[in-house]
């Protein structure tokens, strides 16, 4: 038995295509869905492109991603004798509904799993016990993990504390919860993610969802993938809406959408649509799921930082051209030394994928037109 383990769109998108490479038959294959309440359009979204015919089982297992990740700061509340009460009940309930899920007397072949540092995707794969970890993509996090598992293995990065140590022995001897961290995994990615011997890894080409590309007919579009910069409090308002309006001058003589991401507030919106004349084309389903099924594909996407940009690279191979605008580090007023790193480590990963077809443009542009 193979059992996929999801959580949000994009994963199970990976789930089908690792199906689909692997040659796993529908009646080798159990789904479980980690449904959070904090995220209930996630939820939404799998449901509408979930197809129950790739499936023997479907199991949906809440968690909650702030109670699981034994990680947390201090809190400032005066409940936090409570809040923690909460979280332990939270998490017996996740062990309680995984056992449920669980096969008895069947060996587990694979699992497939996203963030491997999400302490309920290791509790999942410690209790199942299969005979291979697959570890599919769940966006950019990938890069930074394998890049985290390489430097373990060369014995210069501790991976875990003492501390952490201490937390995964009593999580399990309490809860039944299994911390432990995964060793020999494989990685089935469409990430350049690098080589080394001890870690295979299986190239994702997202090659069922290609099947219908070939039918499509490009229009001269440029889709421009929004990002939550404003509502994360990674760059100011002004400055969002004035990146916005240097890339729309430097697509002028196109047809420009703005698709926005979920997470943005239509406050946000409606001064971009207004201030700028942006047209803005909402999307619920993943913007690879959707492209990949409409009749027609816009000639450019384009975005900041998005993963999507890696993902239509790969996918429509040179069909669509790819564009990601670089934004400046003074125009950020995030204080996070390690967001701000990971935000410039997506950069240098996407400079590598530079060619004919995919560009990285800094900003400001000053003029310049496409």
């Amino acid at each position: 038995m193979n059992y996929f383990v999801i959580r949000v769109p994009l994963s199970y998108l990976n789930a089908v295509e690792a199906q689909y490479y692997y040659k796993i038959k529908p009646e080798e294959s159990i789904l479980v869905i980690l449904c959070q309440e904090r995220y209930p359009v996630d939820l939404k979204v799998i449901k509408t492109i979930l197809d129950d015919s790739l499936w023997k089982e479907i199991h949906y297992v809440s968690y909650n991603l702030s109670a699981f990740r034994f990680s947390q700061k201090r809190e400032k509340e005066r409940n936090i004798f409570w809040k923690h009460c909460n979280n332990i009940s939270l998490i017996k309930q996740f062990v309680k509904e995984l056992n449920s899920v669980k096969q008895d007397n069947q060996t587990a072949s694979r699992v497939f799993i996203g963030n491997e540092n999400t302490a309920s995707m290791r509790h999942i794969v410690n209790s199942i016990k299969p005979e291979e970890i697959v570890i599919i993509d769940e966006g950019f996090a990938v890069i930074n993990n394998f890049a985290e598992k390489i430097k373990a293995m060369k014995g210069n990065f501790r991976s875990f504390s003492i501390r952490d140590r201490m937390k995964e022995f009593l999580a399990k001897q309490i809860f039944g919860y299994k911390l432990q961290s995964l060793q020999n995994v494989l990685y089935f990615s469409s990430y350049k993610i690098g080589n080394n011997n001890n870690i295979r890894i299986d190239r994702n080409t997202y090659e069922k969802l290609r099947l219908n590309l070939s039918k499509q007919k490009p229009v001269k579009q440029v889709l421009f993938l929004g990002q939550p910069m404003i509502e994360h409090s990674y760059m100011d308002t002004d400055v969002y809406v004035d990146c916005m309006r240097q890339i729309k001058k430097y697509y002028s003589s196109s047809d420009f959408v703005y698709c926005p991401h979920r997470d943005e507030h239509p406050r946000n919106l409606e001064r971009l649509k207004s201030e700028l004349g942006l047209k803005i084309k909402y999307s619920e389903l993943p913007i690879e799921y959707r492209l990949a099924k409409e009749k027609v594909l816009p000639e450019v996407v384009a975005a900041f930082y998005s993963s999507a940009l890696q993902n239509f690279y790969h996918m429509f191979d040179g069909m669509v051209k790819v564009e990601s605008f670089k934004i400046k580090s003074s125009d950020f007023v995030c204080d996070n030394k390690k967001k701000l790193d990971e935000i410039e480590n997506c950069y240098s990963y996407l400079r590598t994928l530079e060619s004919e077809t995919f560009h990285v443009t800094k900003l400001p542009l000053n003029g310049k037109s496409n």
